[in-house]
């Protein structure tokens, strides 16, 4: 993703915050999902936070969220996240952000 997709993902507002991550999602023009992460210097020194880049990038690739679908999703993470970032934790994480997100939407479906 780029900067421009950056922008507009946090412009559109659809926020998910979970325990350790917020999710800022947003559909885009492509067919397939993408990920984009912004991990600040405040997470944790370059180490740490490569090491978190990693599992998310791992954790988006195996459970392939929203296929077939176009979305894009910027991860951030967040203080409370362990150190070093378990695989668990952040596969269990997304997987919560998905379906947080499929119950907004049938919510959001529901009212229109």
């Amino acid at each position: 993703m780029r900067r421009g997709h950056f922008l507009k993902v946090q412009a559109d507002n659809r926020k998910i915050v979970t325990n350790c991550f917020v999710f800022l999602l947003r559909p885009n023009e492509v067919e397939h999902a993408r990920l984009g992460l912004i991990v600040s210097k405040k997470v944790g020194c370059a180490v740490v936070r490569n090491r978190i880049k990693r599992v998310c990038r791992e954790a988006f690739r195996l459970l392939q969220p929203f296929e077939g679908e176009g979305m894009d999703i910027v991860v951030i993470p967040r203080r409370q996240l362990p150190r070093p970032a378990p695989f668990h934790l952040v596969a269990k994480e997304f997987e919560t952000m998905v379906r947080r997100f499929a119950h907004q939407r049938r919510k959001r479906e529901m009212q229109a």
